[in-house]
């Protein structure tokens, strides 16, 4: 099956999904985007005949299935784009890597293409305002790059796909690309569980009766955090940027209690966790 669809028009030999996972429709990429539209989606375009691109994608890839973030949850769902840039690239190489990359939980989470003439890629750098270093038209294309949309996000009728809620790559300058956002995997880290923990967490309200930090804003100081729960295998979560764990303690039973050491300025992850369901996760700014 090879099929993309832009504007309502189905281009053949365009781009393949690479094998039949959880996604069967004729319509293509686009309609397989919008198939989840009350999800995490995270796009991930490289060549994957590209030793840089995969030592990104298994970097990110550990960060997804951090077992203190939200990524293992169902609802989250993943793009790998695989685009030809380099001429030598197959659709073998393609495979391979789908074959590398399976979704450990078996639940169909993991959605792989190939986009042999960088339709989706071209798209993607015209909407992230990306240009082509060797005037060629299509030799280099927005790959290398990773893209989160939060749930709510759906592609219309229009020609590129939407804006992301936050995005990196890994490229040169002369691609237009802003040095701010060239891939760091503690940055990357830290809003994929912003957004991934908010996409999954239980009503906001029920949510906040359970877990609330005050004060906030705070110097970190005489933190307190106070959790109404009743019951077993509870815990109260946090990281730094770093995704390294400063906190990680079994709740039993509704308590208030301050953080044994005062948190240094930084931004840090608090995550309120039920068996092995992130609750809600709130991002917490430090200041001294």
């Amino acid at each position: 099956m090879k099929n993309i669809l832009i504007l309502g028009v189905l281009i053949a030999s365009a781009i393949a999904q690479i094998s039949a996972q959880t996604i069967t429709t004729e319509s293509g990429w686009k309609n397989d985007f919008n198939s989840y539209p009350n999800s995490l989606r995270v796009v991930m375009t490289n060549d994957p005949s590209c030793p840089g691109c995969l030592e990104m994608v298994s970097n990110q890839i550990a960060i997804y299935e951090n077992v203190h973030g939200c990524g293992l949850n169902s609802s989250i769902q993943y793009f790998f784009n695989w685009t030809k840039v380099f001429t030598t690239t197959t659709y073998s190489d393609a495979q391979i890597r789908e074959g590398q990359f399976q979704d450990p939980t078996l639940q169909g989470r993991y959605h792989h293409y190939y986009d042999s003439t960088q339709v989706i890629s071209d798209k993607i750098q015209d909407m992230l305002g990306l240009v082509d270093p060797s005037g060629a038209g299509g030799v280099y294309t927005g790959w290398h790059t990773l893209l989160f949309y939060e749930p709510g996000i759906t592609w219309g009728n229009t020609i590129n796909p939407p804006f992301p809620t936050f995005w990196m790559h890994k490229l040169d300058t002369i691609y237009n690309a802003d040095p701010l956002l060239y891939y760091d995997s503690a940055t990357v880290a830290l809003n994929f569980n912003i957004i991934a923990c908010a996409a999954t967490s239980v009503d906001e309200t029920s949510a906040f009766d359970k877990f609330s930090i005050f004060p906030i804003p705070s110097d970190g100081k005489n933190l307190k955090i106070s959790i109404n729960v009743n019951g077993r295998n509870n815990r109260l979560v946090i990281v730094d940027i770093m995704d390294r764990i400063i906190f990680d303690e079994k709740i039993n039973s509704a308590t208030t209690f301050d953080l044994p050491a005062k948190l240094n300025s930084g931004t840090y992850i608090v995550s309120f966790i039920e068996g092995n369901h992130t609750i809600t996760s709130r991002k917490i700014v430090i200041t001294e």
